[in-house]
């Protein structure tokens, strides 16, 4: 092999390049790869000297054996995008980090991905992540580049890994600039995509860490969050946020939540931003008292008059709020949704198993009723949140008052039943007897209507 280069390149020197190409390109479909190389720089060598075109494939096998090669040959590879763009770039990469010119090698990086996105190719390449991870760890631009590249592979599990790190990053690196700016950019990356699900609650957040809270009804945003953050680290984030708008009480409130539900640690909180530590310190705030004095028409009489005969009922006793569920009540009071808003996060309460929110909601609703459909949807919401906390009498009250204004049958039948219902929780069972029997007139297989009557008559 060796004789063979030194006789090509003797050729070469008597300027035979003719011959010299002829028998480079002749063994070069003969050797193995272990003697090609050289081989194939000869051959490139022969054409240049001729002016002759340069097959890119052989000077990007050439390169990618020997990549400090790339000064002599870069500039016979095409600019045009093609199937080698990734390849050629990675062979420029290699050859700047074998230089220690980490600008160029920052710019090329980001070039690559920017091509990649623009062509919808979502490829996340090792050898790249390695070079991001050695060397270029904390550029925030490259980690926005990488999480476009995972919403086009529509991996949302991973999607949500990022932008949770994208968050540690921004919310707990120091000496960040336009960290605001970032989170916006963030939020509208989020906003673009069209597959979003459960990640929708990471644009919330961004809006508000960005914007700060612009209106009054902003705090559906919060309560939402509040609602949806499941796991340690975005409950942390939430806790800055919270910190951030100045939310005080709320955030008092929310890591009186963390530690005593969540039984997250004070280090954690610690290591993640020691500045939070302030609202793990003081005494515990007795959310429960606080909520109730909160209540919108501040009449706490007929709530103590309630829970105190339900304390004496066997299974039937009042359920007690949860430090979670209490700030999402404390939250509702800063909001100005309309009544129609209202009932739905009212019945997304419901469904979400937040009663006292959701009969939070009914009492906003009651309060700035307009008309008698508001003050229907009010009572209807009251009668299903109380009938939830097993507040039976204050189910009557409400839903006797929702049936003198209900007209369609499924709203009379809805009221009626949990009216049923709580007058025999009561032990009331005459009255329950004749609700029934009311509802059965009406529509007889209507839930468990039959099955309550048959109860009672047995007894």
């Amino acid at each position: 092999m060796v004789d063979l280069i030194s006789s090509i390149r003797q050729m070469m020197a008597e300027n035979k390049f003719i011959e010299a190409e002829k028998i480079a390109e002749i063994n070069l479909k003969q050797q193995s790869s272990q003697q090609r190389n050289e081989l194939i720089k000869v051959y490139l060598e022969t054409l240049n000297l001729q002016n002759k075109t340069i097959p890119e494939n052989l000077v990007l096998e050439l390169l990618e054996s020997d990549f400090t090669e790339y000064p002599s040959w870069e500039k016979h590879l095409e600019k045009k995008l093609n199937s080698h763009t990734l390849k050629k770039s990675i062979i420029k990469m290699k050859y700047l980090d074998s230089k220690g010119d980490l600008f160029l090698l920052l710019g090329e990086i980001k070039k690559i991905k920017q091509i990649l996105i623009e062509n919808n190719k979502p490829i996340l390449n090792e050898y790249i992540t390695g070079l991001q991870e050695k060397y270029f760890k904390d550029d925030f631009e490259l980690k926005i580049f990488d999480l476009v590249l995972t919403f086009l592979q529509g991996n949302l599990e991973k999607v949500e890994i990022q932008i949770l790190n994208l968050f540690s990053y921004l919310n707990t690196k120091k000496d960040i600039k336009d960290v605001e700016k970032k989170f916006n950019l963030l939020g509208s990356i989020i906003e673009a995509q069209e597959e979003k699900k459960q990640i929708e609650i990471f644009q919330s957040y961004c809006f508000l860490r960005s914007k700060g809270i612009q209106e009054k009804k902003d705090f559906k945003k919060i309560i939402e969050i509040l609602l949806l953050a499941q796991n340690q680290e975005m409950r942390l984030h939430v806790l800055k946020l919270l910190d951030h708008l100045s939310l005080i009480e709320i955030a008092k409130d929310y890591a009186n939540y963390l530690r005593d539900t969540t039984r997250i640690k004070v280090v954690s909180v610690l290591k993640y931003d020691a500045s939070l530590k302030k609202y793990f310190i003081n005494e515990k705030i007795n959310s429960r008292e606080e909520i109730e004095k909160d209540t919108v028409n501040g009449d706490l009489s007929v709530i103590k008059e309630s829970t105190s005969e339900l304390k004496n009922m066997d299974d039937h006793s009042e359920q007690t709020i949860t430090e979670e569920e209490s700030v999402i009540v404390k939250s509702l009071k800063h909001q100005d949704l309309n009544n129609e808003g209202l009932v739905n996060l009212g019945i997304g309460f419901l469904q979400s198993e937040f009663f006292y929110a959701a009969k939070e909601c009914g009492m906003l609703v009651l309060k700035n009723a307009q008309n008698e459909k508001d003050r229907l949807n009010a009572f209807t919401l009251l009668t299903e949140s109380l009938f939830r906390l097993k507040d039976y009498r204050m189910v009557l009250n409400y839903g006797i008052e929702g049936l003198a204004l209900a007209q369609k049958e499924e709203e009379i039948l809805a009221l009626l039943y949990l009216i049923s219902e709580s007058y025999f929780f009561l032990n009331k069972r005459d009255e329950a007897k004749i609700s029934f029997n009311k509802i059965k007139s009406i529509r007889a297989n209507y839930r468990n209507t039959l099955g309550r009557l048959q109860e009672m008559n047995e007894n």
